[in-house]
């Protein structure tokens, strides 16, 4: 039933192109037969059989369109045009929330570091105010704290940023 279908809109379709078309030319069943593919003259003269009872198409010697099958064919067309906006602002909505979720996790990403600098920053502070080792120890003290504390904040960052990415488009390739 629903190749039926597919296929008298089909041919709605070849009979409109032939009569709005450049060329002058009267589509005869075996032609619009050729044209489609999976469907023979029989199909297709049951088919505009169809189509003439619903007085979409005038079946005297070639087939034509009637009036209501021209509206019926640029309803289709309009209906198809109204799908693929649909399509299309559905992947710019999933293309902007992309765009939104990188802002979060550059914004993180910053928020992470900037944390990071003022603790890296105090531990500094601490370690070169300790009376108990020498100017020297405190330095190498403070440069190893500060290290320590940057890198462990930059392996969180790539977890947070890289890994959780990750799981989020498993994630998102499971649920579809």
């Amino acid at each position: 039933m629903t190749g039926d279908t597919e296929a008298g809109h089909r041919i709605l379709e070849i009979l409109y192109e032939d009569h709005f078309g450049d060329d002058d030319t009267n589509l005869s069943s075996d032609d619009i037969a050729g044209t489609i593919d999976d469907v023979d003259e029989s199909q297709v003269n049951q088919i505009l059989g169809n189509l003439h009872q619903a007085e979409l198409v005038d079946k005297t010697g070639t087939p034509k369109l009637t009036s209501e099958g021209i509206k019926v064919v640029l309803d289709q067309k309009e209906r198809e045009e109204r799908q693929n906006e649909r399509e299309e602002r559905k992947a710019e909505r999933a293309e902007r929330q992309e765009d939104r979720k990188r802002e979060i996790r550059i914004n993180k990403s910053v928020a992470y570091l900037t944390i990071a600098l003022v603790l890296a920053g105090g531990f500094q502070g601490v370690a070169r105010n300790l009376v108990y080792f020498s100017e020297w120890e405190r330095l190498i003290y403070s440069l190893i704290g500060a290290a320590v504390i940057f890198g462990l904040t930059l392996l969180f960052l790539l977890y947070v940023n890289w890994w959780d990415v990750e799981e989020e488009s498993q994630s998102q390739s499971q649920t579809q």
